[in-house]
């Protein structure tokens, strides 16, 4: 039992503040696949009630005209930005 509790601390102490990463969370009925706007790399795809955090870095102040663009499998769209900052959400929801 010690040991179990000793090895999800360790496993704990590796991860990320949730301050330092820019959460994305699925509230819709469908997947849907994450690029940022005027790129066709896909950064992640969300399965219904599923999120995701990434450490996009200093995108918090817009200038760079940083958007994020879902896309659901019905082909419905749902974008997020400029202005992407470590420690929020993003929501997506129908």
């Amino acid at each position: 039992m010690g040991l179990a509790v000793a090895g999800v601390m360790t496993l704990s102490a590796c991860q990320p503040r949730f301050d330092a990463q820019f959460h994305i969370i699925n509230d819709t009925h469908e997947t849907v696949t994450v690029s940022w706007k005027g790129n066709e790399h896909s950064l992640a795809t969300i399965s219904p009630g599923q999120g995701t955090p990434f450490g996009f870095g200093d995108r918090c102040d817009g200038e760079n005209g940083d958007i994020l663009v879902a896309v659901s499998e019905s082909g419905k769209t749902y974008t997020y930005g400029p202005g992407i900052c470590n420690g929020k959400s993003w929501r997506i929801k129908e």
